[in-house]
């Protein structure tokens, strides 16, 4: 099974790393209501973003209303911080079964700038993860701009 590290040198499976908040707290850039916008372990893009639920769930269709409502605020935020950042377009990729690759089974939705070739497909100078300690500095450094496009949105998180 796929597993990543943990800060303390210890190792998480994927099937856990959602439901966890020692892994997961660390990447929160900000949480709306029911969803947290995390940045991505994965280092394929600089700007590559998860949207998730915070309370476990399988897939879309388990999600409550709130749960879709704060989703489409997190959507306007995203887009919203890739404006700001001159990114005119962006894609939403979610692996929906595991014929469809899906390795971790918490409902979640990546965000990439530009087409979904762009989703996993790293550039040569680029590694293939970032390290536990670049993805919580990286999203405490994006955390208090996303909390300006939140509240600038009329939404408080």
């Amino acid at each position: 099974m796929l597993g990543g590290c943990l800060p303390n040198g210890g190792v998480v499976k994927y099937n856990d790393i959602f439901d966890n908040e020692e892994v997961i707290g660390k990447s929160t850039i900000i949480k709306i209501g029911t969803i947290r916008i995390v940045a991505s372990m994965d280092a394929d893009h600089e700007y590559h973003f998860l949207v998730m639920t915070i309370a476990h769930r399988n897939n879309y269709f388990e999600l409550t209303d709130a749960e879709r409502s704060d989703y489409a605020l997190a959507e306007k935020v995203i887009a919203g911080f890739y404006k700001m950042h001159g990114i005119d377009g962006y894609s939403k990729i979610e692996l929906v079964g595991e014929e469809a690759g899906r390795t971790i089974p918490h409902w979640h939705v990546h965000f990439v700038p530009g087409k979904s070739d762009n989703f996993h497909n790293n550039p040569k100078e680029r590694p293939l993860h970032r390290s536990s300690e670049e993805l919580h500095t990286f999203a405490k450094s994006l955390s208090p701009e996303f909390e300006n496009i939140t509240k600038g949105s009329g939404q408080i998180a």
